[in-house]
């Protein structure tokens, strides 16, 4: 890769210069195209070319928040603590990951190689997983799910599967598989996660932990439908920079969310657990339901 393209006089500015590579000298022909982009994208540090290095810095932030919130939420010893700390955990670590598959691995070795195999899959296996988490997360604060050691069994399957569906649809290149298991995974488990989150806050009406809820959705619901809208990466690419593009977004939004979700579950417990010490909403058990448990052998000694 060649130094830079395009020269910016300042950030956030219209008014960009645009070096002239191969004749292009646009920021409409630059974006365009897609090597040119990729070009422009790249810097060089330390005898390495860094593509998009305006993602390691969120990859940073997101490595420290992630163990950091997973620490927190397993001190406190709250509902489900286990498996939100599991998700805190994984999201820091997949977005390290990220940072090195994403911005120094590509530019290290040709792209047949295998390690671009391994950290690839991994860096997708983890985003997938932690979509995975997220659902379990949703249907544990349901009691859908129960807070066993099964669940967390059940957990582990579900991650090695999604790490094997990878490795065949990269080996037999299965584009659409692909597709699937990344946006299908991590698409379903987040929303279905913001859903019933947003059915149980309304149910207790528990409005301080909802509006984290929200701030949560929307940053994170942002950034997974910029990825694919193409027309906003361009328009971002031509009036900003083409180090402001909808990956950016993403990994941004990425450390802004997961930090919202903490706020979230932190509100959220504390508001469970006042409300189940309150004497309304404990429920008082008929002396029908004491006679259906009572023991056979006792109610026959009785009689």
């Amino acid at each position: 890769m060649n130094q830079t393209v395009f020269n910016f006089q300042s950030t956030y500015s219209s008014n960009f210069k645009y070096g002239n590579a191969n004749g292009y000298s646009t920021p409409a022909d630059i974006c365009l195209n897609r090597t040119l982009a990729a070009e422009c994208d790249t810097t060089e540090f330390a005898g390495l070319e860094i593509f998009e290095p305006e993602l390691l810095p969120c990859c940073f932030v997101a490595l420290i928040l992630g163990l950091t919130l997973a620490k927190e939420v397993y001190r406190l010893k709250r509902p489900n603590y286990l498996m939100y700390a599991i998700t805190f955990a994984m999201t820091g670590v997949m977005m390290t990951d990220a940072g090195w598959n994403d911005c120094i691995l590509v530019n290290l070795w040709p792209n047949d190689h295998f390690a671009h195999l391994f950290w690839g899959v991994l860096d997708v296996g983890l985003t997938s997983s932690i979509g995975l988490a997220f659902l379990f997360d949703a249907l544990l604060d349901a009691k859908i799910l129960k807070n066993k050691r099964s669940t967390y069994v059940a957990y582990g399957i579900g991650v090695c599967l999604i790490f094997y569906a990878y490795v065949f649809c990269y080996v037999h290149k299965v584009a659409i598989g692909l597709v699937l298991l990344y946006m299908g995974i991590v698409g379903i488990g987040c929303g279905s996660w913001v859903i019933i989150q947003t059915i149980l806050t309304i149910l207790h009406e528990d409005w301080k932990s909802f509006w984290y809820l929200i701030l949560a959705g929307l940053s994170g619901g942002f950034g997974f439908f910029s990825l694919v809208d193409f027309k906003l990466s361009l328009y971002l690419c031509e009036h900003f920079s083409c180090h402001v593009n909808t990956q950016f977004i993403w990994f941004l939004v990425t450390d802004i969310s997961i930090y919202f979700i903490y706020l979230y579950y932190k509100t959220r417990t504390e508001f469970l657990m006042k409300y189940e010490q309150k004497p309304e909403n404990v429920l008082v058990r008929p002396p029908c339901m004491e006679m259906v448990e009572q023991p056979i052998q006792e109610r026959l000694i009785s009689h």
